[in-house]
């Protein structure tokens, strides 16, 4: 880009080469080929204002893509707080408001950072003025609460301030985690995995700081969950299947009993 300097915040990467990166400097979103480094600017500022009418953006984080890969989904933690989506399927980014403040229940929100999409496309984002978790069809852009303040608290046992990351894992399961004292990683069971859906009455505390203190080695410590947090996919090994390398071994050990009888391997 022609910027001499950037702030990137949040970042949503692809399945293929592009990472999708909210950049709080020029309050624009940047394309990063994850290869070769290479940065351009997929949507400037003055194109969202333009598009959506707005005076201001300010892209303070918040960035999700759906689950085929075709919509970015940015939040705008400017007066007014919008959710915006950004069809990337074709050569010219289509800019498009999904979802205003004025929409939420209760008819207020303020979104910040935290934003991550469920598996039927829906948009959960984190809703600090009312400490709850919304959740918004990618269809209509229709608004629901998704996990209530007393909900969170309900499991919790203390006031919840849910700005620190949300997300379900691969099997639909939903956590979130804590950022007031204490920090805490919360975890809601899957209801159903295809809709997104959880178990509203199913939370737990997953990790509380005493026990990731403990587990670090630090247990005089302090934790302060603020980046978010993503899940990927884990190989465990099967342990009745020998490793390639000893695959290949045994094939050069029959290679070479094979060898001694015909005098040559094939």
């Amino acid at each position: 880009t022609q910027e001499t300097s950037a702030s990137p915040q949040c970042i949503a990467p692809s399945s293929g080469t592009q990472l999708y990166v909210t950049d709080n400097k020029s309050d624009s979103i940047l394309s990063i080929n994850r290869i070769t480094g290479e940065v351009e600017i997929l949507v400037s500022e003055l194109e969202l204002e333009s598009a959506l009418g707005v005076e201001d953006i300010d892209l303070d984080g918040g960035i999700a893509l759906s689950p085929d890969e075709t919509t970015l989904y940015v939040v705008n933690d400017e007066d007014p707080d919008l959710l915006i989506a950004i069809d990337i399927s074709g050569s010219t980014p289509a800019i498009s408001q999904l979802a205003v403040e004025t929409e939420f229940p209760g008819g207020d929100a303020d979104l910040d950072h935290f934003i991550t999409t469920a598996a039927n496309g829906d948009i959960l984002v984190v809703d600090d003025y009312n400490d709850r978790i919304a959740r918004v069809s990618s269809e209509d852009g229709t608004v629901t609460v998704f996990l209530s303040e007393s909900t969170i608290e309900t499991v919790l046992g203390t006031d919840v301030d849910p700005w620190a990351g949300i997300d379900f894992d691969l099997e639909g399961n939903f956590f979130m985690a804590q950022s007031e004292d204490p920090d805490a990683i919360l975890k809601w069971l899957v209801d159903d995995l295809g809709a997104g859906t959880i178990h509203t009455n199913s939370g737990s505390i997953f990790a509380s700081e005493p026990t990731i203190l403990a587990d670090i080695g630090d247990p005089m410590g302090q934790t302060n969950f603020l980046g978010g947090f993503t899940f990927v996919p884990v190989i465990v090994p099967d342990p009745t299947i020998p490793e390639p390398g000893t695959i290949l071994l045994l094939g050069l050990g029959v290679c070479g009993a094979v060898a001694r009888r015909r005098s040559r391997c094939t």
